[in-house]
């Protein structure tokens, strides 16, 4: 998450939005949007091809869809949401997790040809630690300072004459 906090005790600042407020927050909305959707892309074209995760089926990449910025009182929201639906390993992916020891609950649960045509059973599957492997976040890091700097040349350029 990236809070961008506007100080309104500027005069400056103060008088620019009396005079031009809805002309600032349109400004920073169609910024939010068109920055959202480089941030997909990122996430899509970088973390998911090979940065952090391997592509293999595009579920999990087909999954990252951008949320409209909005205004929500006295908040503009947007971001870029993922790994839902059928891309539920992406949050394990994201932040890690411990996977427990499981026993099957019957005997074709754990069963298997090998390569060299050996039929395998294993009584249980032992117990493992995911590390985390962060496409969001990380996304999200490297544009951390992009994202402000933007915001501010938008609203610089929408109050000045």
């Amino acid at each position: 998450m990236l809070t961008i906090t506007i100080d309104p005790s500027s005069e400056q600042v103060r008088a620019a939005f009396l005079a031009k407020g809805p002309q600032i927050v349109r400004a920073i909305v169609d910024k939010l949007n068109a920055l959202m959707i480089r941030l997909q892309a990122h996430i899509v074209s970088d973390k998911l091809s090979g940065q952090v995760l391997h592509h293999r089926t595009g579920t999990l990449a087909n999954s990252i869809r951008v949320i409209p910025a909005q205004l929500q009182a006295d908040k503009i929201v947007a971001g870029v949401e993922g790994a839902g639906g059928p891309a539920w390993y992406g949050r394990p992916n994201e932040f890690g997790a411990h996977i427990p020891e499981r026993v099957p609950v019957n005997a074709r649960a754990l069963h298997w040809t090998s390569a060299d045509g050996e039929s395998v059973f294993a009584m249980r599957a032992r117990a493992f630690d995911l590390p985390a492997r962060s496409f969001m976040g990380s996304s999200l890091d490297d544009y951390r300072s992009i994202i402000p700097a933007e915001i501010s040349a938008a609203v610089t350029k929408a109050i000045t004459p």
